[in-house]
């Protein structure tokens, strides 16, 4: 991946979690996925002690489920709450280069920025957006 010209390299391997998610992404998107498997995302846990880990932050959060319902909708794809090493893991699926693939993938990358960037957005004091217009930034995010 790179940046002005710099190689930003990002071990895609862990997890079994393939380059090709990391392939048609914008930089900070990449990153925040790149982050979140190394478990570098700082979750309430690490911040403030509270029960709160990837699982809960991506999947198990009332927010995230309604985001990934109606997004897995929009794909026509059944929705079924995974934790975060069995998504990684689900998402091998899709590691080829047909237009399908790709297109999840993008949903996928997306939706983890979008939904942390939400969550850190209301851990620093932001009025919280409701989850229609995360859905939209979303999609206006892959569609850009």
């Amino acid at each position: 991946m790179y940046c002005d010209g710099r190689m930003i390299h990002m071990e895609s391997s862990l997890f079994g979690v393939h380059r090709s998610l990391f392939d048609f992404t914008a930089l900070g998107h990449a990153f925040i996925l790149w982050l979140a498997i190394q478990g570098g995302i700082y979750t309430q846990t690490k911040l403030l002690s509270f029960v709160e880990d990837l699982d809960h932050l991506f999947f198990a959060c009332p927010f995230s489920e309604r985001v990934w319902n109606a997004l897995h909708a929009k794909c026509n794809l059944p929705w079924v709450q995974r934790s975060w090493l069995d998504t990684l893991s689900w998402m091998e699926q899709f590691r080829g280069r047909s237009i399908s693939s790709i297109v999840i993938q993008l949903i996928f990358v997306a939706s983890i920025y979008a939904i942390w960037h939400e969550r850190n957005a209301w851990t620093h004091g932001e009025a919280p957006k409701n989850e229609s217009t995360v859905i939209q930034d979303i999609v206006f995010t892959i569609c850009a």
